[in-house]
């Protein structure tokens, strides 16, 4: 009999999904006799297989199974739905939302102990994490909800998840293990004879072989792909598969194949109204023009992908737009704006380390570890409760009257000295406050200043005139966002939200990459950027936290030189310790700031030799990171004979 059910509800669907006319109402009409949940399953089954070919529908379909499953009170179903919107939301770019969705799933399957969309919510989590680009949190959900699928044997569970782990591993440039993972998926998906996840893990492994760098195999794949995504319908698919032809065109140096199907890509990622894809999409049509030398057509793509660039939610996306048109500008000889979008670029990466709160990450994995002490205390009272309770309300009184005997001693022998540190952090506080209030009011009245001359006196205002106020305005919200994005930072380091990783990585490679970077600041300035560093010399510390101190005292060192001056990074190995010093020829400090450059409330922004404005806040950051590797930083500076800084790191 329960075959018999299931044999007529595929049969049913494959009739809606082969009608020409598939809409909400339709279905609607088609299925209001059957009952609830047999409708609830019928939509979210839509839901799934719509996510594709048409999201918006896809998205509606969701929707009204969640009602539906309200009203029914099955959290399972509702579980369901809630997975099955996140994945259409993430899908179209919307990162934050989906992974609320995902947690949202996960609180409803674990109240009623459903693995199955226990596993499905930790999926979805994973697939939002890898968007996102952290591989690692990514790597660790997907691998927890292929157990739970494992357990079960529930292998269309499994090839969900044999998928995401392909896709992570591909992220992270291990081809090997990528594409072990993408063909089991394959395999599975191909004995269940699902045309459609077929096609997704060909896809994968198409952008694999991408980059792997074996063009033929994967132009090959795409090529067949193509073919089943017409077929199908499936409009996503066919804008993935078409913009990685156009990619191995492009690196053929073939730019008319590859505009032909970069053009193709813009039109669907434009009616599906995936802005992340279409902004991306209009970045490489810009440079394939420029490629043709159409620069004129390139820049309209660029300016209609930078037009929509405040529609897409994924910082990754925006940061590889802008370097897209970083590139654009220099192909284009127009070297001030590809020097501001390659600084952009970099801000932005760097933001994507440490701003993970952008996404309310902190928020969500907040709610995830919640749920978890919850659980795990009502574990912990379950097996109090079958000890000995007199024995254990025994040991309790005493231990509490112990504690609060101890507590009230230990409170009036250090009153006077927690008032005292308190009165401290206060004028701390109150200073830093001060110091901040005054660095962002500057911005802002240039902002409102500038704004206000624009509106009354616009018609009056020369081209000219009107652009440089808009150029004024662009800077001042620069040093606005630098000073909010450097108080992100400090802030986060110092409530203990900022996850210290150490791991072993080549220094030389990092300064290298550091130098590379400020390269462009520095030769505007005409100053010599210069390093020395054994290339085999390694070290284990975070990563990240290492790499925003070099950075921060080598802008420091441009910021404070003069023109044709040098600055000079140099790393050495020493007995117990790795010694990292940043040297300028610039202007000096005297003895008097020295001595306040590492105090939070006694720091003030000064401006560079050629007007650069700061935050103030990049050397007590770097204090701050050197100070959590048990290390010690130093400055030796004198007025008008330039500055050193000396970093100093325990070896592990």
């Amino acid at each position: 009999m329960r075959k018999t059910m299931i044999i007529v509800f595929f049969l049913f669907i494959s009739t809606l999904l082969s009608s020409a006319q598939l809409n909400v109402d339709s279905v609607l009409t088609d299925i209001y006799r059957k009952p609830d949940t047999i409708q609830i399953k019928i939509l979210n089954f839509l839901c799934l297989k719509l996510r594709g070919t048409d999201p918006q529908t896809a998205l509606k379909f969701g929707r009204i199974a969640l009602k539906k499953a309200e009203q029914c009170g099955d959290k399972r179903l509702q579980a369901e739905a809630i997975n099955l919107i996140g994945v259409v939301r993430r899908n179209s770019g919307n990162l934050s939302e989906a992974m609320l969705n995902s947690v949202q799933a996960l609180k409803l399957a674990q109240e009623i102990n459903d693995l199955t969309e226990i596993a499905y919510s930790y999926n979805n989590i994973s697939a939002v994490y890898r968007e996102s680009g952290n591989n690692p949190s990514a790597l660790e959900y997907a691998i927890k909800a292929l157990d739970i699928f494992e357990h079960k044997q529930d292998y269309v569970g499994i090839a969900f998840c044999e998928l995401n782990i392909g896709v992570i591993y591909s992220n992270q440039n291990n081809f090997a293990k990528a594409l072990e993972h993408l063909h089991r998926s394959l395999n599975i998906r191909k004995k269940q004879k699902d045309t459609m996840e077929v096609i997704h893990s060909l896809d994968n492994i198409a952008y694999v072989y991408f980059n792997m760098k074996d063009y033929d195999r994967s132009l090959k794949t795409y090529l067949e792909l193509e073919k089943s995504e017409i077929i199908l319908g499936d409009k996503r698919g066919l804008g993935v598969t078409w913009n990685g032809i156009s990619q191995i065109y492009f690196l053929r140096n073939d730019f008319s194949f590859s505009l032909e199907y970069r053009l193709k890509s813009y039109q669907v990622f434009n009616e599906l109204k995936y802005y992340d894809d279409f902004v991306n999409a209009c970045g490489n049509i810009g440079l394939t023009y420029a490629k043709l030398n159409n620069l004129p057509q390139g820049r309209h793509y660029i300016n209609e992908g930078l037009s929509n660039l405040f529609h897409v939610k994924s910082l990754k996306t925006k940061c590889d737009f802008y370097y897209q048109c970083a590139e654009f500008f220099e192909m284009s000889n127009v070297k001030d704006s590809a020097i501001y979008y390659y600084k952009l670029h970099a801000q932005l990466q760097d933001t994507i380390h440490y701003s993970d709160n952008l996404y309310k990450f902190s928020e969500i994995e907040a709610l995830y570890q919640n749920e978890k002490i919850v659980r795990e205390n009502q574990m912990l009272v379950k097996n109090v409760e079958s000890q000995n309770r007199q024995t254990v309300y025994l040991i309790l009184i005493i231990t509490l009257t112990t504690i609060i005997l101890l507590g009230t001693l230990y409170r009036f022998a250090s009153v006077k000295s927690t008032n005292t540190k308190l009165n401290q952090l206060n004028g701390m506080k109150d200073a830093f406050f001060r110091i901040i209030a005054h660095d962002l009011k500057a911005p802002f009245n240039a902002i409102f200043g500038y704004a206000n001359i624009l509106k009354s006196d616009y018609h009056e205002l020369s081209d000219d005139e009107r652009l440089s106020f808009i150029d004024n305005i662009g800077g001042a919200v620069n040093k606005s966002y630098q000073l909010l994005e450097q108080l992100l930072l400090w802030s986060r380091s110092n409530s203990g939200n900022l996850e210290f990783n150490p791991t072993q990585f080549n220094l030389y490679s990092l300064i290298k990459d550091t130098v590379q970077l400020l390269e462009p600041t520095a030769s505007q300035k005409s100053i010599a950027l210069e390093f020395s560093c054994d290339e085999n010399l390694v070290l284990k510390a975070d990563k990240e936290m290492i790499n925003t101190v070099v950075r921060n005292l080598t802008s420091n060192g441009i910021k404070f030189t003069k023109e044709n001056g040098t600055v000079e990074i140099i790393a050495s190995e020493e007995t117990n310790s790795i010694s990292i010093s940043v040297k300028d020829s610039g202007i000096g400090m005297t003895e008097a700031q020295s001595k306040n450059l590492f105090r939070i409330d006694k720091s003030t922004s000064t401006k560079g030799t050629k007007g650069e404005q700061g935050t103030g806040l990049g050397l007590i950051i770097c204090k701050e990171f050197v100070d959590k590797h048990k290390g010690k930083i130093s400055v030796h500076t004198k007025l008008g004979e330039g500055t050193k800084f000396i970093v100093i790191l325990p070896k592990a």
